[in-house]
């Protein structure tokens, strides 16, 4: 009976031992990504094959800088390729040495000396790319864009590089860490900006919003014979010709930080008869700061600096706000018109159910503790619906002639991964006033649409219902009078 009470009590000892080695393992994990002191000392003694170039966005024939760091000196393979088409355009070896980081380099940047110099061709295209870095099995990617010159194309898609350096924590900081900073600089890793990243714990904070949505989108496009070009958000910012180049701008997923001189960027494109497509939730949250000589981004995440409250249709024309109920639940959308126009080669009518799965599942449950966060490891990937995670509402600033399309079944809840169709007697999958998904004629002629949710394009792959909805409202949008009801 004394040896098997002993027995128990090993057991019992040594699973609370591995039970809090793996608890203090994956704590320590997170402070070492989210503790400026601690990430220094990972890149210190655990270095990884990381870099960076010296914007978002080239011209043709132009020099592109790249930073990279690694464990050792050494070779890696560059790879420069096209996307969504993933066409390999150059492949070179470049040698790459440790390069120790910088104090506060999630606000200042890496302060790197440049590893390399890539030169574009004259010739290539305008659009999306990757440039990827390998060696044995770590590889590491970045998205670029290369400007238009002279080929005119119709449709300008905004990648949302504002927040994928807002959520950025490369360097032990950013807007939502544990050792928050207002200021984060682009000069640094951007792992969100790569569309290939994985569903793994300590990207919690990224795959739900990486650029691997916008790889579903650009695919569609692409697939549809839809020729696009792609900016950084810094683009709209500093370019007064981007208003007038294009028929059409599409926004997607999530861009949440928006500076005033974006938004006159916008309205002059949409005085001049531009159409927009805003894919995308919780759009143009926070008032937002550009310093693009030293390429840093500032948020000051407080009430006062929503544009919500100085907002306007004029100064924020999407139609929709962020609401907090619903936040963190996924649905499908419930189509609330019978416009043929818009369900045209759909088997879609009024009432019928469409998006009932995506891939942007937050798993961890960001603002949680690590207990929850722990526990919600267990859903690692559980798939969402369409409509979800941050989802937009109409508000006192949606204009009168707004249409209804569709609106998000989600619950009247806070949530915390709650999927349609769940059926917890407390939960009410009602609908009500959560992620609705419409559109109207701007007095400039285009016309915007807004589908108020985060989770829609990780959708895109899984319903051919909804990529056909999202053909027609860009054929709606490139050709007005076809959108006409």
């Amino acid at each position: 009976m004394r040896k098997k009470l002993l027995i128990i009590l090993s057991v019992s000892i040594l699973s609370a031992f591995i039970c809090f080695g793996c608890w203090f393992a994956l704590h320590f994990h997170v402070l070492f990504e989210q503790s400026t002191r601690l990430f220094a000392i990972r890149h210190q003694f655990f270095p990884e094959l990381v870099f960076h170039t010296d914007k978002w966005t080239y011209e043709k024939g132009e020099r592109i800088s790249i930073y990279a760091s690694m464990a050792y000196d050494d070779s890696v393979s560059l790879c420069l390729s096209s996307l969504p088409s993933q066409q390999t355009i150059l492949q070179q070896k470049i040698r790459v040495q440790f390069q120790p980081l910088a104090d506060h380099a999630s606000i200042k940047g890496t302060a790197w000396k440049a590893s390399h110099v890539l030169r574009l061709a004259e010739e290539i295209d305008s659009g999306w790319y990757l440039i990827s870095l390998e060696k044995g099995s770590e590889v590491y990617r970045q998205s670029i864009f290369i400007k238009r010159v002279d080929t005119k194309k119709r449709i300008a898609h905004f990648f949302s590089t504002n927040t994928w350096n807002a959520y950025n924590h490369w360097g032990g900081q950013s807007i939502y860490s544990k050792e928050r900073t207002e200021t984060v600089s682009f000069f640094r890793p951007q792992p969100l900006s790569d569309p290939y990243l994985e569903n793994t714990y300590p990207n919690y904070q990224y795959y739900f919003q990486a650029a691997n949505k916008d790889l579903y989108l650009e695919t569609l496009l692409d697939t549809s014979g839809y020729e696009v070009d792609a900016y950084s958000m810094e683009d709209l910012e500093e370019s007064s010709r981007l208003a007038t180049d294009y028929d059409l701008w599409i926004f997607s997923t999530h861009t949440e930080y928006w500076t005033e001189g974006m938004f006159q960027a916008l309205a002059h494109h949409l005085e001049g008869g531009g159409s927009v497509i805003n894919l995308a939730g919780n759009v143009a949250a926070y008032k937002s700061e550009l310093d693009l000589t030293h390429r840093s981004l500032t948020v000051k995440r407080q009430i006062d600096q929503l544009w919500e409250e100085q907002d306007s249709l004029v100064q924020r024309p999407f139609g929709l706000t962020a609401g907090f109920l619903g936040f963190h639940t996924y649905a499908p959308y419930q189509i609330t018109t019978d416009s043929s126009w818009i369900l045209k080669k759909t088997s879609l009518e009024k009432g019928s159910l469409v998006g009932k799965t995506s891939d942007s599942y937050d798993y961890t449950l960001m603002y949680g503790s690590l207990w929850e966060r722990l526990w919600g490891i267990r859903k690692k990937g559980k798939m969402a619906a369409a409509c979800g995670l941050e989802i937009d509402k109409i508000y006192h600033g949606t204009p009168e002639n707004w249409i209804p399309i569709a609106k998000g079944l989600n619950a009247q809840i806070d949530g915390k991964g709650e999927v349609y169709p769940e059926k917890e007697e407390e939960i009410n999958w009602s609908g009500g006033d959560c992620g609705q998904w419409g559109y109207y004629q701007h007095k400039g002629g285009g016309y915007v649409f807004s589908v108020g949710s985060m989770a829609f394009t990780g959708a895109l792959p899984y319903d051919p219902e909804l990529r056909q909805m999202v053909v027609n409202m860009v054929e709606a949008s490139l050709d007005v009078s076809q959108a006409t009801p």
